[in-house]
């Protein structure tokens, strides 16, 4: 036990004193203020808007592989539900799991769209005795 908690330390004593001797020489550079001057926060939404945009068209395309996995997995969990009872109810519940990822992944944006709709139609009621 001593010489684990020895060596833990001698460890990190290892790592750490290069580290600060590193860090104590060094100042930030001249490229880095430069790249931070020249940051735009426009092209970095567009640019995450475009690759959530490629994600979900890859999820979407993948949809018909995901139902026919989960009815196969439905389908052998039903096989064997057929000696287990317990099992042809997990066999269900995972068919229903199934549907909704399924329903979830295929419509995702009007979904979203469904919901963002409704939470700003909640907060942007007046109460009843507020007058414009």
């Amino acid at each position: 036990m001593k010489g684990c908690t020895i060596s833990v330390i001698a460890l990190l004593l290892f790592m750490l004193l290069p580290t600060q001797s590193w860090a104590a020489t060094t100042s930030p550079s001249s490229s880095i203020t430069e790249r931070m001057e020249q940051f735009d926060p426009e092209q970095v939404e567009t640019n995450l808007e475009h690759k959530g945009e490629e994600l979900l068209s890859v999820a979407q395309s993948g949809g018909k592989l995901y139902i026919a996995i989960a009815l196969l997995i439905f389908l052998i969990l039903l096989t064997v539900g057929l000696f287990f009872k317990k099992v042809m109810a997990i066999a269900f519940v995972t068919l229903l799991l199934a549907v909704v990822g399924y329903c979830i992944i295929q419509y995702w944006h009007p979904l979203s769209d469904f919901v963002i709709s409704i939470l700003q139609w909640l907060f942007s009621r007046k109460p009843e005795g507020e007058s414009i």
